[in-house]
């Protein structure tokens, strides 16, 4: 029932869906001016680092934690485990580059990622992981392959 409730209200454009998140139609979040100020000085920090970001325990205590997960919720950043997160175009980037390995060699290990991405074995597993985890990539033994 709640189910059906919940479709209707989208359909007639009362609520609208986005991802796990439900909220009025004309709801809106809205960042004040500090708050602002300190997501862009962490996203161009995120840029200027790479694919070697701050790490989530840092981007939590810059930013706040009820501002860190807003902005989770709100898909700016991408939390790919307990330590690596990366700027919502950042991730869809690093993906690309490493779909377009894999296309064209076939399969990828942790040693070719870390090389391809420029980076340490920390990030280029968690973002192996993260790939395995939204069913991009699938582990074979020590190898990711395309899905």
């Amino acid at each position: 029932m709640f189910t059906a409730l919940i479709a209707e209200s989208v359909e007639k454009g009362l609520m609208q869906e986005e991802g796990n998140v439900l909220r009025s139609s004309d709801h809106e979040i809205r960042f004040s001016q500090e708050q602002e100020k300190k997501i862009d000085s962490l996203l161009k920090d995120m840029k200027r680092a790479g694919v070697s970001t701050p790490s989530v325990k840092e981007s939590q205590q810059y930013l706040g934690e009820d501002l860190y997960y807003a902005l989770i919720d709100l898909s700016r950043l991408r939390q790919l485990n307990a330590d690596v997160v990366y700027e919502q175009d950042q991730f869809a980037e690093i993906e690309t580059r490493v779909i377009e390995f894999l296309r064209q060699n076939g399969e990828i290990d942790a040693a070719q990622a870390r090389d391809l991405l420029q980076t340490s074995r920390k990030y280029a597993i968690a973002i192996l992981e993260h790939l395995d985890n939204i069913k991009v990539t699938r582990r074979v033994g020590d190898v990711r392959v395309l899905v």
